[in-house]
Order: C-alpha cells, then structure tokens, then sequence
C-alpha cells in the first residue's frame, strides 16, 4: 500500500494546525474562560432582559437593570453564605485537637478491639453493648462540635 506524498503532506499539515490551536488556546485560557462566563451570563439573562424590553425599557436600560439584579442576588447570596461558613470552620479549627484525640486514643482502638473479639466469640450481646457504649462516646463527641463554638462566640 503506497500513501501519496500529498496526503501525507496534508496529515502533517492538520495535525501541526491541530497543536497551534491547542497552544493558542492554552495561551489565551484566561481570556476564553471570561468569554465562555459572559456568554453564559448574558445567555442565562437575556430571557429577564426580553421582559423588561416588552415593559418599555430601551435594550441598554434593560440590561443594565438585569445585571444590576444579579449582581444584588450575587452580593445576597454570598453575605447569607459566609457567616455560617466562618462558623463552620471556626468550629472544626477548635474542635480538630479533640476530634483527634477521640479517634486515636486508647479507648477507641481497645473499644473496637473489645467489638471485634466479642463478634468473634459469638457473644452478640457483648459486642451490642460496646456498641452502644462506644456509640454513647462519639455522640457526646459529636455533640460537643455543635456545642463548644456557640460557647465560645457568646464568650
């Protein structure tokens, strides 16, 4: 089987062109991806944008008025989510050292040990109440992460 020169030629040709474009595109990601957000954003209000237009705005206002909107619901949205963030984290910053030593004491390791030999010896009745003895532990546990940062931010 012969390949004529020309179609190799070609073959080389597009698959170059092929890695020119990869390189532009890579080069100018940060431009694309702000070109592909306005695309969206326009796109997803540009239906809220017709209304306000059959309401008697010009093109210009109406645009204006839509993405003043969102902007607002934007800035809304974000102050109603970072308060219980800050929370959150400050929660987790005080309550890893305990967290910690929860999962890594002694206790634990000999509780589960304590359930593995009991399932083993087929003594379910033990293992149940170790269970729920180890279960007790790491609700109390639990109940101090939703506890100890209300504690702290009251002061």
């Amino acid at each position: 089987m012969v390949v004529a020169p020309r179609t190799l030629v070609a073959l080389v040709a597009v698959s170059l062109g092929g890695l020119l474009l990869l390189a532009l595109a890579y080069a100018a990601r940060r431009i694309l991806v702000q070109l592909v957000v306005a695309i969206v954003l326009a796109m997803a209000l540009d239906p809220f944008v017709q209304v306000l237009e059959r309401r008697g705005l010009c093109r210009g206002s109406a645009v204006g008025v839509a993405f003043t909107l969102a902007l607002l619901g934007l800035a809304l949205f974000v102050y109603l989510l970072v308060p219980p963030l800050v929370d959150e984290v400050t929660r987790l910053h005080f309550l890893i050292p305990s967290l910690e030593n929860h999962i890594s004491s002694a206790d634990e390791i000999a509780a589960h040990q304590e359930i593995a030999a009991a399932i083993t010896d087929g003594e379910d009745r033990r293992a149940a109440r170790v269970m729920r003895d180890h279960l007790r532990a790491t609700h109390r546990i639990l109940a101090d992460v939703f506890t100890v940062p209300r504690r702290v931010a009251r002061g």
